[in-house]
């Protein structure tokens, strides 16, 4: 069986901390013998560990990082932003509304219960912004025009992908408000 490698590295973090603190860590480092980033990163996976969310008064029902986590980022943001126990930013519930209009395209079914789809979170994500940019550019006058991006998107990538448009009954037509004659409500 072929041995899987560690990925490299790719993130970088740049911190400023004051002498006594930086003692500390060479401290902890002489006696652990870990290297810094591996101190570093075994201390804030332990503090994450810790960190709970959506648990009741009695720390029953809790969720934490591991709950969120997910190799890709896309899956890891859905996860993050349609969980009503974390706080969101306006972006982020903008992209909330944006993945909800176009559920089939990021959930494997509309439900509460739902699962982020992450094959095609693949292949949109690299260009999420811009589906965003055009939906909020083209939502008024064509409802459809975003998904029908994604769609060649993921055809592209030889997938069948949703059906799209998707098929709906028509919105009832407004009704108007029924007029009372107003001299019938003064009280005087």
């Amino acid at each position: 069986m072929k041995e899987l490698k560690r990925g490299a590295k790719t993130e970088s973090l740049s911190l400023r901390i004051d002498p006594k603190t930086k003692f500390v860590l060479e401290f902890m480092v002489r006696v652990k013998g870990f290297r810094i980033t591996d101190l570093i990163e075994q201390a804030i996976k332990s503090y994450a560990e810790q960190t709970i969310v959506g648990a009741d008064y009695n720390g029953n029902g809790g969720k934490n990082w591991l709950n969120y986590w997910h190799p890709e980022e896309g899956v890891r943001l859905i996860n993050l932003i349609f969980d009503k126990d974390i706080i969101t930013s306006f972006e982020e519930d903008e992209l909330a509304a944006f993945i909800e209009q176009h559920w089939e395209f990021f959930f494997t079914t509309q439900s509460a219960n739902r699962k982020p789809m992450t094959v095609f979170i693949q292949v949109l994500w690299p260009k999420i912004n811009e589906y965003v940019d055009h939906w909020r550019e083209n939502k008024a006058t064509n409802r459809w025009a975003t998904g029908t991006l994604m769609l060649q998107a993921i055809k592209a990538a030889n997938m069948a992908g949703p059906k799209w448009p998707r098929t709906s009954e028509p919105p009832p037509k407004p009704v108007a408000p029924a007029v009372k004659d107003l001299d019938d409500e003064i009280p005087f």
